[in-house]
């Protein structure tokens, strides 16, 4: 799959926060990515699929004291390499996004790491049908903390983005 197909995703505190000793909180977002109806067709879903996303600050927070700045990162969604293929696109596909910070940052005085995090894209089995590809694809993501930090400095709260791929 070499052409493109564009998504909208929007990224939401679910609200389940686990501890670590190197920030405040993990904090997991769930991620649904939905057809936006724009395709270039392909005969293969076999092939390296590479996107860069770009996360920003929608400018709506859950309060913090100590966080009120926008926070950008990039985010590289590329083939695992992990199949079943179809030509129908109803099996799953598991995709790896590394999300790494840009290097933008407003610094935060309660935490000084930028969190790389692994996210497992799968699918979750909910279509709708699309007139310009067999099927709208509908994907649950997790975000989850790696545990593998770069020293810098970033946020330590709650935010909701808007993703556009």
């Amino acid at each position: 799959m070499t052409q493109d197909i564009i998504y909208t995703i929007v990224i939401y505190d679910t609200g389940y926060h686990i501890q670590s000793s190197s920030m405040t909180q993990d904090i997991i977002y769930t991620i649904v990515i939905y057809d936006t109806g724009y395709h270039i067709q392909s005969s293969s879903m076999t092939q390296d699929i590479i996107y860069t996303i770009v996360i920003y600050d929608t400018g709506y927070h859950i309060p913090s004291s100590s966080m009120t700045q926008d926070i950008i990162y990039t985010i590289v969604i590329y083939d695992t390499g992990y199949y079943i293929p179809s030509s129908s696109m109803t099996q799953d596909i598991i995709y790896t996004i590394v999300i790494y910070d840009t290097g933008y940052h407003i610094p935060s005085s309660s935490m000084t790491q930028d969190i790389i995090y692994t996210i497992v894209i799968y699918d979750t089995g909910y279509y709708i049908p699309s007139s310009s590809m067999t099927q709208d694809i509908i994907y649950t993501i997790v975000i989850y903390d790696t545990g593998y930090h770069i020293p810098l400095s970033s946020m330590t709260q709650d935010i909701i983005y808007n993703l556009h791929l």
